[in-house]
């Protein structure tokens, strides 16, 4: 079953929108993307990517930012997956094993790491998710992730996401940023099962946002999302 994070990963990529992993954050234009991937061995997979965007500066200007990425993705045999990344701006680490796969259980430990040298910025992440199919008939999959980085601030993010039918699900994300301030994504999505197309409604509970949308999809490269957005607080 799908987790929160990757029930909508697909939407928000192509509508580069609100994302429940970051909020906060605001994605350049995108002026053209090159990528290529590559897989020399069964275990092991290259990717990289150089994209062009475009920025706008405080002035109204627009400039361009030249950003290179290449990941290196390895499956041991001992069931851990790490991935390497080197970035024009960052490198970063990230480890994931699998502690436990019977009776339709699964569960997952993993570490990572990433480092931003001229903005002198980084963290270190511990993880670990627990699935199962059959939860009085729903499937369910929960996640915790604890953030510790260059401010010495930790920031835990628990998630859980139900499955029911497997048409609908049902999730919640926290983000508990120390004493500071506690973040809240409920999102509802419904997948029929004779359509390929599936709908969703979301919501933002700190920054009083609701959000409804569609994806559909029309051939097997080619999806359109949609998504409407409401404030409804005091000051939207």
């Amino acid at each position: 079953m799908a987790s929160f994070s990757d029930l909508l990963k697909g939407v928000n990529t192509r509508i580069g929108g609100y994302n429940a992993e970051d909020p906060t954050r605001v994605n350049n234009l995108s002026d053209w993307k090159l990528s290529f991937s590559a897989k020399p061995q069964k275990h092991i997979s290259l990717d990289a990517e150089r994209n062009m965007e475009s920025k706008a500066d405080k002035d109204g200007a627009r400039s361009n930012v030249d950003k290179t990425s290449n990941k290196l993705k390895i499956e041991h045999e001992c069931g851990l997956a790490t991935t390497w990344t080197f970035a024009n701006d960052k490198m970063a680490f990230d480890a994931k094993v699998k502690v436990y796969n019977e009776d339709g259980i699964k569960v997952n430990a993993g570490a990572a790491a990433e480092n931003k040298p001229e903005k002198k910025e980084w963290k270190v992440t511990g993880s670990a998710d627990v699935s199962s199919n059959d939860v009085g008939g729903a499937k369910v999959a929960m996640a915790v992730s604890a953030e510790f980085d260059h401010k010495q601030k930790m920031t835990v993010k628990p998630k859980i996401n139900i499955e029911i039918a497997d048409e609908f699900n049902l999730g919640v994300s926290v983000v508990k940023d120390g004493d500071v301030k506690q973040d809240i994504f409920p999102q509802f999505i419904y997948n029929p099962k004779d359509k390929a197309s599936f709908y969703w409604a979301r919501a933002d509970l700190a920054r009083t946002q609701f959000m409804v949308g569609c994806d559909q999809k029309l051939k097997d490269s080619i999806n359109h999302s949609f998504e409407a957005i409401y404030g409804y607080g005091k000051d939207k």
